[in-house]
């Protein structure tokens, strides 16, 4: 194979390896249970993809639909019209500082979700030891 072809298929073989392909069947909650289960090291290195598989994972979601599919840990809200839906939680981390990230979805642009990841200032125990005991 020549070296676009064998970096296509190495890129191809992480995404479905970890998920992230299109039409894998694995759920966001299936993806955020293994975000949470790495390291500090493995959930930097794995960040950046996760967040992009993000618009995949929730795309479908509807309003109507978000509750039952969310993970533990993360909520949801929807304006009094259920045209749109923001859904929100935090990627604990030891030893730096936990990540909120946050996604928009409008009802009415399927398969497309606004996702947005900001570091956090601190965090309470109180809110670690209630969303990830």
């Amino acid at each position: 194979m020549c070296g676009t072809k064998q970096m296509v298929f190495g890129i191809f073989l992480f995404m479905t390896v970890n998920g992230l392909a299109q039409g894998t069947g694995v759920s966001f909650k299936d993806s955020w249970a293994n975000m949470l289960a790495q390291d500090d090291h493995e959930k930097n290195f794995r960040f950046s993809h996760f967040v992009d598989s993000l618009n995949t994972l929730v795309g479908d979601l509807r309003p109507d639909s978000v509750n039952g599919n969310m993970p533990a840990g993360w909520t949801n809200a929807s304006n009094e019209t259920n045209s749109l839906v923001v859904m929100a939680g935090v990627l604990p981390f030891d030893s730096e500082p936990d990540r909120l990230i946050w996604m928009v979805q409008p009802q009415s642009d399927t398969g497309t979700a606004s996702v947005f990841a900001s570091p956090l200032s601190s965090a309470t125990e109180a809110l670690k030891s209630h969303y990830f005991a």
